[in-house]
């Protein structure tokens, strides 16, 4: 068994020696709140740096889904289609890429459809989180579009 802290190695109870693809891990998925990003300094932001340097140590490839991106933005909640356009989305992406320094096109800001019944065929379901099917496509196909970002007054919301 596994304490905090403690680091795996060839010496530990029920570690295997003789593993499969299907033993190692591919990727790691951090999935955070949107409205509730962890500040700089706090235990939770300190953890998942700490996390974070072990996962790459081990040269696993970490992600970032950002859910809830409809509740940080009204523009989103009213108009999926704007969730690469919001330069509330935006600032957030930016902010969680410079907090735990990951390039931007690792974080995948999603709505979540946990109140949906049916969602736009334009996305597929994967759990309670809702994923466009093509998230670097949709980003291109948005700065392509020559439609301005959308932003509110003040806040951006």
């Amino acid at each position: 068994s596994l304490t905090g802290g403690s680091l795996i190695t060839n010496r530990s109870p029920g570690f295997n020696s003789d593993t499969s693809i299907r033993d190692e891990m591919h990727c790691i998925a951090l999935v955070l709140d949107a409205t509730k990003i962890p500040a700089k300094g706090t235990p939770l932001h300190l953890k998942i740096l700490e996390l974070k340097e072990q996962i790459d140590a081990r040269d696993i490839p970490i992600r970032v889904i950002l859910t809830k991106t409809e509740l940080a933005c009204k523009h989103v909640e009213a108009n999926l289609s704007y969730i690469y356009r919001s330069c509330t989305v935006t600032d957030i992406v930016e902010s969680v890429s410079t907090s735990f320094s990951l390039p931007r096109n690792y974080i995948y800001p999603v709505k979540c459809y946990e109140h949906e019944i049916k969602a736009s065929s334009e996305y597929r379901y994967s759990g309670s989180q809702c994923i466009p099917s093509d998230p670097i496509r949709s980003r291109v196909r948005a700065r392509r579009s020559g439609e301005p970002p959308v932003c509110g007054a003040g806040s951006g919301k």
